[in-house]
Protein backbone atom coordinates (compact mmCIF):
# COMPACT_ATOMS: atom_id res chain seq x y z
CA UNK A 1 0.00 0.00 0.00
CA UNK A 2 2.80 2.44 0.70
CA UNK A 3 3.90 2.46 -2.95
CA UNK A 4 0.32 3.11 -4.07
CA UNK A 5 -0.12 5.95 -1.60
CA UNK A 6 3.22 7.59 -2.27
CA UNK A 7 3.37 7.30 -6.05
CA UNK A 8 -0.19 7.06 -7.32
CA UNK A 9 -2.59 8.66 -4.88
CA UNK A 10 -0.90 11.89 -3.92
CA UNK A 11 -0.39 13.18 -7.51
CA UNK A 12 -4.01 12.23 -8.28
CA UNK A 13 -5.15 14.21 -5.27
CA UNK A 14 -3.18 17.23 -6.39
CA UNK A 15 -4.65 17.06 -9.88
CA UNK A 16 -8.17 16.44 -8.55
CA UNK A 17 -7.71 19.05 -5.80
CA UNK A 18 -9.16 16.63 -3.27
CA UNK A 19 -6.59 16.40 -0.46
CA UNK A 20 -8.44 18.85 1.80
CA UNK A 21 -11.78 17.13 1.16
CA UNK A 22 -10.24 13.77 1.98
CA UNK A 23 -8.68 14.99 5.22
CA UNK A 24 -11.89 16.66 6.39
CA UNK A 25 -14.02 13.63 5.55
CA UNK A 26 -11.88 10.67 6.58
CA UNK A 27 -9.57 12.16 9.25
CA UNK A 28 -7.09 9.36 8.63
CA UNK A 29 -4.07 8.44 6.60
CA UNK A 30 -4.68 7.74 2.95
CA UNK A 31 -6.55 4.52 2.32
CA UNK A 32 -6.97 3.16 -1.17
CA UNK A 33 -10.72 2.41 -0.93
CA UNK A 34 -11.49 5.83 0.54
CA UNK A 35 -9.50 7.53 -2.21
CA UNK A 36 -11.37 5.57 -4.88
CA UNK A 37 -14.66 6.47 -3.25
CA UNK A 38 -13.77 10.16 -3.23
CA UNK A 39 -12.41 10.32 -6.79
CA UNK A 40 -14.66 7.79 -8.57
CA UNK A 41 -18.00 7.11 -6.90
CA UNK A 42 -18.77 10.14 -4.73
CA UNK A 43 -21.74 11.90 -6.33
CA UNK A 44 -21.30 14.94 -4.02
CA UNK A 45 -17.66 15.68 -4.91
CA UNK A 46 -17.47 17.91 -8.00
CA UNK A 47 -14.05 16.40 -8.81
CA UNK A 48 -15.37 12.82 -8.79
CA UNK A 49 -16.20 10.92 -11.95
CA UNK A 50 -19.69 10.04 -10.66
CA UNK A 51 -20.52 13.72 -10.05
CA UNK A 52 -19.52 14.56 -13.62
CA UNK A 53 -21.56 11.65 -15.00
CA UNK A 54 -24.66 13.04 -13.27
CA UNK A 55 -24.09 16.29 -15.19
CA UNK A 56 -23.64 14.33 -18.43
CA UNK A 57 -26.94 12.52 -17.80
CA UNK A 58 -28.71 15.84 -17.36
CA UNK A 59 -27.24 17.22 -20.58
CA UNK A 60 -28.04 14.07 -22.55
CA UNK A 61 -31.64 14.19 -21.30
CA UNK A 62 -32.01 17.65 -22.85
CA UNK A 63 -30.64 16.80 -26.28
CA UNK A 64 -33.12 17.05 -29.15
CA UNK A 65 -34.92 13.85 -30.03
CA UNK A 66 -37.76 12.85 -32.33
CA UNK A 67 -41.09 13.74 -30.72
CA UNK A 68 -42.54 10.27 -31.19
CA UNK A 69 -39.52 8.42 -29.76
CA UNK A 70 -40.40 6.92 -26.39
CA UNK A 71 -37.42 4.58 -26.14
CA UNK A 72 -34.09 5.67 -24.72
CA UNK A 73 -31.69 7.10 -27.28
CA UNK A 74 -28.30 5.45 -27.86
CA UNK A 75 -26.56 8.25 -25.95
CA UNK A 76 -28.97 7.85 -23.02
CA UNK A 77 -28.31 4.12 -22.89
CA UNK A 78 -24.53 4.58 -22.87
CA UNK A 79 -24.65 7.38 -20.25
CA UNK A 80 -26.96 5.35 -18.00
CA UNK A 81 -24.60 2.40 -18.37
CA UNK A 82 -21.68 4.51 -17.16
CA UNK A 83 -23.75 5.83 -14.27
CA UNK A 84 -24.85 2.32 -13.33
CA UNK A 85 -21.28 1.02 -13.36
CA UNK A 86 -20.22 3.79 -10.98
CA UNK A 87 -23.25 3.32 -8.71
CA UNK A 88 -22.58 -0.41 -8.46
CA UNK A 89 -18.83 -0.07 -8.03
CA UNK A 90 -17.56 -1.13 -4.64
CA UNK A 91 -14.49 0.94 -3.69
CA UNK A 92 -13.37 -1.80 -1.27
CA UNK A 93 -13.49 -4.38 -4.05
CA UNK A 94 -11.77 -2.07 -6.52
CA UNK A 95 -9.04 -1.38 -3.98
CA UNK A 96 -8.36 -5.06 -3.46
CA UNK A 97 -6.69 -7.26 -6.03
CA UNK A 98 -6.63 -6.47 -9.73
CA UNK A 99 -10.13 -5.06 -10.17
CA UNK A 100 -9.31 -1.38 -10.62
CA UNK A 101 -7.52 -1.61 -13.98
CA UNK A 102 -10.30 -3.48 -15.78
CA UNK A 103 -12.92 -1.22 -14.21
CA UNK A 104 -11.14 1.91 -15.41
CA UNK A 105 -10.60 0.36 -18.85
CA UNK A 106 -14.35 -0.27 -19.07
CA UNK A 107 -15.12 3.33 -18.05
CA UNK A 108 -12.75 4.68 -20.68
CA UNK A 109 -14.31 2.45 -23.35
CA UNK A 110 -17.81 3.54 -22.31
CA UNK A 111 -16.86 7.24 -22.37
CA UNK A 112 -15.33 6.73 -25.82
CA UNK A 113 -18.56 5.04 -26.97
CA UNK A 114 -20.59 7.97 -25.62
CA UNK A 115 -18.32 10.40 -27.45
CA UNK A 116 -18.70 8.43 -30.68
CA UNK A 117 -22.51 8.35 -30.42
CA UNK A 118 -22.74 12.07 -29.64
CA UNK A 119 -20.36 12.93 -32.47
CA UNK A 120 -22.25 10.75 -34.96
CA UNK A 121 -25.73 11.98 -33.99
CA UNK A 122 -25.14 15.65 -33.18
CA UNK A 123 -21.77 16.86 -34.45
CA UNK A 124 -21.24 15.15 -37.78
CA UNK A 125 -21.96 17.41 -40.74
CA UNK A 126 -22.11 14.54 -43.16
CA UNK A 127 -25.61 13.59 -44.15
CA UNK A 128 -26.70 10.11 -45.10
CA UNK A 129 -25.17 8.94 -48.33
CA UNK A 130 -27.54 9.18 -51.29
CA UNK A 131 -27.56 6.78 -54.19
CA UNK A 132 -28.99 7.46 -57.63
CA UNK A 133 -31.05 10.45 -58.64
Amino acid sequence: MVDFIDFQVWPSFNVADSAITYRSRYLATLQRAAVLDLLLTDRTNPRAVAFQVVAVLEHVAHLPRPAAQALATPEERVAVGIDSALRLADPEELAAGDHLGPFLDRLVADFNALSDVLTRDYLSHLGPERTGA
